[in-house]
């Protein structure tokens, strides 16, 4: 696969993954009864909430740095093994 097919295909990955986690990004609490004064409580959620956010980013980047890693990787791999047949058929008419 050509380096501009391979970004293409990341950077399509990459979009559909934050794409499917959008909704991570609008999430906001509401008092249960604005009333109640219990916005201390919605602080606390906020800030887990917030705290659980970052986590997800992290974790959805973590993926999105391994995907590019083991692409890479494979790239290597398979150019490797590519030369190693070229290599092998050029010693074919050793006697084995």
């Amino acid at each position: 696969m050509s380096n501009s097919k391979q970004n293409n295909n990341q950077n399509n990955n990459h979009n559909n993954h934050n794409s499917n986690h959008k909704w991570i990004n609008q999430l906001r609490l509401l008092p249960s009864k604005p009333n109640s004064n219990d916005f201390l409580k919605l602080e606390y959620l906020e800030v887990n909430l917030n705290n659980s956010r970052k986590l997800i980013n992290n974790l959805n980047e973590l993926s999105k740095n391994t995907n590019d890693y083991l692409d890479n990787l494979n790239l290597q791999v398979n150019g490797n093994l590519v030369q190693i047949k070229h290599i092998e058929k050029e010693l074919d008419w050793l006697p084995k």
